[in-house]
């Protein structure tokens, strides 16, 4: 690709004319000597050359500043008419008329990312107190780099929800149909580079560098951290692993991944959809952090030898918990998560609809920046028109210390097997309660209680029995002081009985 530089070169051209005029026409002090004709016609063809050179050289960068203008405004134009079209019609139908066909590992991505604007701008209308079809989300557009064939764009968006923006690197491409949005182009990040840390060898590339400097060590730290409490060695297994920062990793799919061990890819900041307010270190740490908690919690589990537990509660509720136990953006939402579940969990009725969030968009929104669904960590969230159904289930009980200690007898695989064989099915709101069973035992045991906990749920084969040995605690006292534990600490569950 051959970039185009109208601006440099006119500047170019300008300090060149400037050096002529200045050693052409100079004004010497010394008598000048008596001109001929043949030197005066030397003076009008240098003064006729140069005033030549002057007019090019300015019809030239007019030419160019004009190209450059017209590409500007067509860019422009073909993304503020995705944005309003995801806004206002089908994500998947903007999404097929503004993508180039081409990209086909993006359309997915695309298409992601204009559903969470559709969903932000009915949430503009919600809280709007008229129905006003012309609400619409503000699009500022700043050209960061401008080929013969390509454009790479900053795109801000204002949603119009508190007075948070959004914002994306874009790369669009000209073709036949005009310019459309198409995937990443790996050289504006530059040459390759690596850096090691105390846990990590980082690969990345040169746009990137500055915030592996600032993210490294945070890494590190976090990483420390999440050892320390699962009491796993201070020095893992296997060496350092690698951590690349990728320019062509799809961003909001950060779980599930399927990395060789050792290994973890994140994308690079400019190409996730983001609140303005949360910064580029962030979200490569919590990007990191996904991957990150759920390698530690497997080499908890043969550590521990935990495979008697019903483990898509215990343990993904205790990902869960370590994500929430980190200063990200996710962790943010931790209180109105579990809040709205114990709300949800109130009597009702079948066949009724359950409510959702009271910040359900935004909870989606900042989700969807790193992955597919919040049901990915077991909130039982799709951020789709699914989250609106109906209940098929029967009424639901209202939490009490009883169900929670119910709850907890079903941890261990046992305790959990019904007659004829299957598998007790986990209620929707399981990982999320026990996610606070760890809160719980932070807050009243301390840190050091965490091992002590892991390795009960290793020895161990009922509740009853891990409940004496590792609190000293009968399970139904236990049971009760959780209870108190969330009835204290969360504002909207103070009517649970």
């Amino acid at each position: 690709m051959k970039k185009q530089s109208p601006t440099i070169e006119w500047h170019i051209l300008d300090e060149c004319i400037d050096g002529r005029f200045a050693s052409t026409f100079a004004h010497v002090e010394p008598e000048i000597p008596p001109t001929t004709p043949r030197r005066r016609r030397f003076y009008a063809y240098i003064a006729s050359a140069a005033l030549l050179s002057l007019l090019t050289s300015g019809w030239l960068w007019h030419r160019s500043q004009s190209n450059l203008d017209r590409l500007t405004a067509e860019v422009q134009e073909v993304t503020e008419a995705e944005v309003w079209a995801a806004a206002h019609s089908d994500p998947q139908l903007a999404a097929n008329l503004t993508a180039d066909p081409s990209a086909r590992k993006w359309h997915e991505q695309f298409e992601r990312e204009d559903s969470v604007f559709a969903a932000l701008q009915a949430a503009v209308h919600d809280t709007t107190s008229t129905m006003d079809d012309n609400v619409s989300v503000d699009v500022d557009i700043d050209i960061v780099d401008l080929f013969d064939d390509q454009a790479v764009v900053q795109v801000t968006l204002d949603t119009g929800i508190s007075d948070d923006s959004y914002r994306q690197v874009r790369f669009y491409k000209s073709t036949a149909e005009g310019w459309l949005h198409t995937a990443p182009d790996v050289t504006w990040w530059g040459v390759q580079r690596q850096f090691e840390s105390t846990y990590f060898v980082f690969e990345f590339r040169k746009r990137d560098a500055g915030v592996v400097a600032e993210a490294a060590p945070q890494v590190d730290a976090m990483y420390a951290k999440m050892r320390r409490d699962f009491g796993l060695a201070a020095t893992p297994p296997g060496g350092k692993a690698i951590i690349e920062i990728s320019p062509t990793e799809l961003p909001g799919v950060a779980l599930p991944r399927s990395n060789p061990a050792g290994r973890f890819v994140v994308p690079s900041p400019a190409l996730y959809l983001a609140p303005a307010t949360v910064s580029d270190a962030e979200l490569v740490l919590q990007s990191i952090a996904l991957q990150l908690s759920a390698a530690v919690i497997e080499e908890t589990v043969v550590q521990y030898q935990i495979f008697w537990v019903h483990d898509e509660n215990i343990l993904s509720a205790l990902q869960l918990w370590a994500l929430w136990d980190l200063d990200l953006p996710l962790a943010e939402w931790h209180e109105e998560v579990v809040a709205w579940r114990l709300g949800a969990m109130q009597a009702g009725k079948p066949g009724s609809v359950t409510a959702l969030p009271s910040h359900y968009e935004e909870l989606c929104a900042i989700h969807n920046v790193w992955l597919a669904a919040p049901s990915l960590l077991s909130i039982p969230l799709t951020c789709t028109e699914l989250d609106r159904a109906p209940l098929l289930s029967p009424s639901p009980v209202g939490l009490s210390a009883t169900r929670l200690e119910e709850l907890t007898a079903r941890i261990f695989r046992e305790d959990s097997i019904l007659p004829g064989g299957i598998l007790w099915p986990s209620p929707s709101w399981a990982t999320v309660m026990l996610a606070t069973l760890f809160d719980y035992t932070v807050s009243s045991y301390g840190r050091e209680q965490l091992p002590i906990f892991l390795a009960g749920l290793g020895h161990y084969r009922d509740w009853p029995a891990f409940s004496l040995a590792v609190f000293d605690t009968p399970s139904s006292e236990l049971a009760a002081d959780w209870y108190a534990y969330l009835v204290a600490h969360y504002a909207h569950v103070e009517n649970v009985e």
